[in-house]
């Protein structure tokens, strides 16, 4: 473990009294846990700050290649925690921009892959922090559940912008309407997840994937996920072109050509990063 990451985890990860946060690593995966259970994970403006703080040393921190997001207690979040609102309209608007967006945001840019470990409810914004991962894994006990309307709001944190893509307006304004909780069979019909695991098989099974991705080729992978993130805006040739000139950068490394000789060679590639 490198000096910087030594120093993240001394300084900012190391579980303190106060703190809303567990951050460990173990050899290239990071894993982030809610630690809030005594509220269900709610979201305050502390819990905010401490993931922002985190996400900006992980994503300096180029030894960590996959981030893990988790939750102790019965459920991964409840959402936002309404109790430190005020009654002023402009409150919500300025926190969502200022506080929230820069979580979203920096998972969303990240070079890092994220997979999110659902379990129990994942409740408005928590459901839309779960959702802005790459990767989604829910146990079978867990639900989404985007309960906005029953409070007369609106989706946020990018709730609309992921249930639209994936599902169309029809079947998204269905669910926003009616508050619909979405077990996890029924997420992973619609696309909302990329698996479903027992409850008791959702820590090891993220470990091991998590572990799995963090030893593949990071070159390429860095570069796919802003390309599939971008591609549905292009046109087929802008996209073709796109691809090729990422196939290019990636042609020339280290990566490519251990993977080449692993492949005539029959075995696993060992993958530099180079």
């Amino acid at each position: 473990m490198g000096e910087l990451t030594l120093s993240i985890y001394e300084h900012v990860w190391s579980r303190k009294e106060n703190s809303l946060l567990n951050v460990s690593v173990t050899e290239k995966v990071c894993f982030i846990t809610l630690t809030r259970s005594a509220s269900l994970n709610a979201f305050n403006q502390q819990m905010r700050a401490e993931l922002v703080d985190a996400l900006t040393l992980i994503n300096d921190d180029a030894q960590i290649r996959t981030v893990v997001l988790l939750a102790e207690g019965h459920c991964f979040s409840a959402g936002a925690d309404l109790s430190e609102l005020s009654n002023e309209c402009d409150d919500v608007q300025v926190q969502l921009i200022e506080e929230y967006a820069p979580i979203f945001n920096m998972i969303r840019h990240s070079d890092k892959i994220f997979i999110a470990a659902v379990h129990g409810v994942a409740a408005g914004i928590g459901a839309a922090l779960a959702m802005s991962c790459d990767l989604l894994v829910m146990a079978d006990n867990a639900q989404l559940y985007p309960a906005f309307m029953l409070l007369g709001l609106v989706p946020d944190g990018g709730t609309s912008w992921h249930f639209v893509k994936q599902l169309g307006y029809r079947q998204s304004l269905e669910l926003c309407l009616e508050a619909k909780s979405m077990d996890a069979e029924m997420c992973l019909d619609l696309g909302l997840t990329n698996k479903v695991v027992t409850h008791h098989e959702l820590k090891p099974f993220v470990a091991d994937w998590a572990e799995k991705l963090s030893k593949g080729p990071s070159i390429a992978q860095r570069h796919v996920k802003p390309l599939l993130q971008q591609v549905e805006k292009l046109s087929f040739e802008q996209a073709f072109a796109m691809e090729a000139e990422l196939q290019q950068q990636c042609f020339i490394s280290q990566d490519f050509e251990e993977g080449l000789c692993a492949f005539f060679e029959k075995r696993q590639p060992i993958f530099s990063g180079k």
